[in-house]
């Protein structure tokens, strides 16, 4: 187990990778997480430590100048939209939906909804193909 958890700090998290340095299988890393709290506990420990750093470098990112901060920036912004939800990061969309919005939609053609999905997108300030990159 710690080999795991030396290989998964040094990983970044990467499951895969740690599971290789330790010899081990993705099954037994999850039956071992799913059976072993104080193992699990140390598994979120280390994610913790990964969330706190990704947090203070987007804080020096924001008060210095960079060669390329806008790729920083955009890689540190994916990993806090879709691991640091519980820190209050990430997009949200609100979608209405009600009959005449259900039936107006069924009459669209698909470029039609690829382009009215384009135009909210914009309106929310999600930039798809920085994302994407």
């Amino acid at each position: 187990m710690d080999r795991f958890l030396t290989a998964y700090l040094n990983t970044l998290g990467n499951i895969s990778m740690s599971c290789e340095a330790a010899q081990i299988s993705r099954e037994t890393y999850y039956r071992w997480y799913k059976i072993d709290s104080e193992f699990a506990e140390r598994v979120e420990d280390i994610r913790e430590q990964m969330k706190d750093m990704a947090e203070t470098r987007l804080q020096n990112w924001m008060s210095k100048e960079k060669t390329h901060p806008q790729q920083a920036m955009t890689a540190l912004f994916f990993y806090m939209n879709n691991q640091m939800r519980d820190r209050g990061y990430g997009q949200r969309i609100a979608i209405e939906s009600g009959k005449e919005r259900d039936e107006a939609l069924q009459n669209k053609s698909v470029s039609e909804l690829a382009a009215e999905m384009s135009l909210l997108l914009k309106e929310a300030n999600i930039d798809v193909d920085a994302d994407t990159q």
